[in-house]
């Protein structure tokens, strides 16, 4: 499945848009984005109002996180 996003924030990146639509980065994830989108890597930044696609089957599902308890 792939769903688009269209870019409404000036100086936005690949990395960070992938942020804020995943609030996570996973490994590999950005550059399926430029698969998916060729022509996007022409720019620094992504020109507002573009839209791009973004994987979604693809996404690993993170390693639990161990909880650290500073007092008991």
């Amino acid at each position: 499945m792939i769903i688009e996003e269209t870019v409404r924030t000036e100086g936005m990146t690949v990395s960070q848009l992938v942020w804020a639509f995943l609030k996570r980065k996973p490994d590999g994830y950005v550059e399926k984005v430029f698969d998916l989108n060729p022509g996007i890597a022409a720019h620094v930044t992504i020109p507002v109002g573009t839209v791009v696609k973004l994987p979604v089957e693809e996404l690993p599902a993170d390693a639990p996180e161990t909880v650290v308890r500073l007092w008991d």
